[in-house]
């Protein structure tokens, strides 16, 4: 497919016999570090897949599945890629961008495999401080990606399977301090309101090739079904970055969510502030998405129709 967040996914989905190009869609601003300065599609298209594989389902000490298994992810990919940033992973060329999408689906089943002995290898420590901050969420009623897509209700059907794919994204990257989860969410959510799927092997041979000689014109819109996602979500993460300094939870909520201490921070001090967040990043998606409507009707062409 040209990029490596919807490939991932669309092999997950393909693997599980569960193929669904909607869901594809929607992780098609996931590509290229969610906007530049985020994870790399090959980090966030598992946890999408683990999100739609178990939601909120709990393991036996009320831990979420997907932050036991998402957080084992994050760990073994950034081993095998030495990080799991896109611009880190990307400073070593379109092979390493490959490498990491080609890796992706055997590690997650590596991970899925080892569930049970999971259980004995997360610190006692840092479970306790995850459910400490899972139980501050929870008490305010609020999950950073699903309040944005619930905000966002109005103007794209969000489906169940939204929903659960986003499930991971909370507390930046389940619970690792990663991106904002509801930056994730709503890039995500103009994936899937207003992107497109790449099917044609012809062009996504021509982007690759692009890729390869570091031409600019490779994330021209035109060039590949992906591309116009790609182009909002950078926008998304530039706005953030000027409005916030930075798209990492870690650093707007001055928490790793790793000690009882930072758990407590968090509980006093910052969920109020990332319901804010959520709301704002709401509103600039739909002011996004209005634009591009208008764009679209004075190009002749609707920005929904989907290549």
């Amino acid at each position: 497919m040209g990029h490596c967040a919807p490939t991932v996914l669309h092999t997950l989905l393909t693997e599980h016999g569960r193929p669904d190009l909607e869901m594809v869609r929607g992780a098609g601003g996931l590509a290229g570090g969610i906007g530049g300065p985020g994870e790399c599609g090959g980090a966030c298209a598992p946890l999408m897949m683990l999100g739609l594989l178990h939601g909120g389902d709990l393991t036996a000490n009320g831990l979420p599945r997907v932050v036991l298994l998402g957080r084992e992810y994050l760990r073994r990919f950034g081993q095998v890629h030495g990080s799991t940033r896109c611009t880190e992973i990307g400073t070593k060329g379109i092979p390493s961008c490959l490498q990491a999408m080609c890796t992706a689906p055997a590690l997650l089943r590596e991970v899925r495999s080892r569930e049970d002995e999971l259980h004995t290898t997360l610190p006692p420590e840092v479970s306790q401080a995850h459910l400490s901050v899972l139980s501050a969420f929870e008490q305010q009623g609020f999950h950073c990606a699903h309040r944005v897509l619930e905000e966002l209700g109005g103007v794209l059907s969000v489906t169940e399977d939204l929903r659960r794919a986003s499930w991971p994204f909370q507390g930046g990257m389940v619970l690792s301090g990663g991106t904002c989860g509801a930056l994730t969410a709503g890039v995500m959510a103009a994936s899937a309101k207003i992107g497109g799927v790449e099917r044609s092997t012809l062009r996504t041979l021509r982007l690759v090739a692009f890729l390869l000689l570091d031409e600019e014109r490779a994330m021209d819109d035109r060039v590949n079904a992906f591309n116009p996602v790609i182009r909002i979500a950078r926008g998304l993460s530039s706005w953030f970055i000027d409005r916030y300094g930075t798209t990492r939870c870690a650093e707007l909520t001055g928490t790793n969510f790793a000690t009882s201490e930072s758990a407590e921070r968090f509980r006093a001090a910052e969920v109020d502030r990332c319901e804010a967040i959520a709301r704002s990043v709401a509103d600039r998606v739909r002011e996004v998405l209005e634009e591009e409507e208008r764009l679209g009707s004075r190009a002749g062409s609707s920005p929904q129709k989907r290549p």
